[in-house]
């Protein structure tokens, strides 16, 4: 769900509970404003009706207690009814035994009216309430409900949401660390390397400082030896697919190379508003062909390792690029060494001597386009190839000297406005 899209929906939200408050108190005062006027009506008619009822029956007789109790009509408007004659009380609401002094609040009104009826004078006092509580759970029961139905729609649409989204890849939840010691390989036996770079010089072309500020590895020159080991393999650049059908490739299930960029920069905002990491993993066998039949093991393996197919992605005509969430750069080094071991026990099992190497980029807390992070997986890549005892490295970038390149490139682009 798109940032516009959640204001829009917070807004919405916002203003139906604002909406149902408002009409709520309202709606209460409403009727408190207009108790007097509703409240004096229905007394005058009481006592009309009163009068009438005693002028034709006697007090203590059925036929009179049937016409009062018409005439009082809704017992829940009245806090108190009391009907007495000269020498006794003839009638009392609700109970005898509560006084009438009791009763009376200040969102009641009482009225008190004396006539006479056949020679015989009653006084009728009557307390009406100016805001019935019977009003009050109507208005506050609509209110609710309106409330509540916003409330369910937003739970609702949370959880669809939440389920979703793919669950995050459990982490260690601290911190990276930045100056971690190298990592050492475990399957293959081999080093995963990652060099510190000192830092450049200030007049160094603005191109070579992108990559030496917040970069820790050495871009180094290629060799110049014409060993036949997989160092002198060339980097392989990816060769975009010429209208692809559909988001996945038909051949190895993945997504198709072209759409990586546009998919790792949305999955680095969603990293950045979750302050998560997120590693970039560039796989690449020399020689292989998508439609060589070790190629469907390796990606058989590669799903299971990554449990996503949309985070996995074709890399060139012989390599693979996968996304992990919530991955530090020094965890991502471990899998990685893990994911070789698998894909290198793949190839042994097959009867070939390919060989693979991994290039790794992470976030590492900086606010970077996907296109940057694939340019620094692919350097990484790159070196891996050139050190055959290494077929693994990663791309560490040094916190505190991409922060003070991006306070001095803000300070440059402010000068130059």
């Amino acid at each position: 769900m798109k940032s516009k899209s959640i204001f829009i929906y917070s807004f919405i939200i916002a203003f139906v509970f604002a909406a149902a408050v408002i009409f709520f108190c309202y709606s209460l005062g409403h009727e408190y404003a207009n108790g007097s006027e509703r409240t004096g009506y229905e007394f005058d008619t009481l006592v009309r009706d009163t009068s009438v009822a005693l002028s034709s029956y006697d007090a203590s007789s059925p036929e009179f207690n049937t016409l009062f109790n018409k005439a009082c009509g809704n017992y829940e408007d009245y806090s108190f009814i009391t009907l007495k004659n000269e020498s006794a009380l003839l009638y009392v609401y609700p109970d005898a035994s509560v006084s009438a002094v009791q009763n009376v609040s200040r969102f009641c009104r009482v009225y008190s009216s004396s006539f006479t009826s056949n020679g015989i004078s009653y006084v009728l006092t009557a307390s009406l309430y100016l805001l019935r509580p019977a009003s009050i759970f109507y208005y506050a029961r609509f209110s609710f409900l309106i409330i509540l139905a916003a409330t369910v729609f937003s739970v609702i649409l949370i959880l669809y949401l939440h389920l979703s989204e793919r669950p995050s890849d459990a982490g260690t939840g601290q911190e990276p660390e930045y100056y971690a010691p190298p990592v050492t390989g475990s399957g293959s036996g081999s080093e995963s390397r990652e060099e510190e770079q000192p830092a450049p010089d200030e007049n160094e072309p603005f191109e070579e400082k992108i990559v030496s500020e917040d970069a820790s590895i050495s871009i180094e020159k290629p060799q110049t030896d014409t060993d036949v080991s997989s160092s002198a393999v060339p980097l392989q650049k990816v060769v975009p697919q010429v209208n692809p059908e559909g988001l996945f490739s038909p051949v190895t299930g993945f997504g198709w190379g072209q759409y990586l960029e546009t998919r790792l920069d949305s999955e680095l905002v969603r990293a950045a508003s979750s302050e998560q990491d997120l590693s970039l993993f560039i796989i690449r066998i020399p020689a292989l062909a998508f439609t060589d039949a070790v190629t469907l093991k390796i990606c058989t393996y590669l799903l299971e390792q990554f449990q996503f197919k949309d985070m996995l992605f074709e890399y060139g005509t012989d390599g693979f690029a996968a996304i992990k969430e919530n991955t530090a750069v020094d965890e991502a080094v471990s899998f990685a060494d893990t994911l070789y071991t698998g894909i290198s026990g793949i190839l042994k099992e097959s009867g070939t001597d390919l060989k693979c190497a991994v290039g790794i980029s992470s976030r590492s807390v900086r606010m970077l386009q996907g296109s940057r992070l694939i340019q620094e997986a692919a350097e990484a890549l790159e070196h891996a190839f050139r050190e055959p005892d290494s077929p693994i490295i990663a791309f560490r970038a040094n916190a505190d000297k991409y922060r003070k390149f991006i306070e001095t490139e803000a300070k440059n682009q402010g000068k130059t406005d």
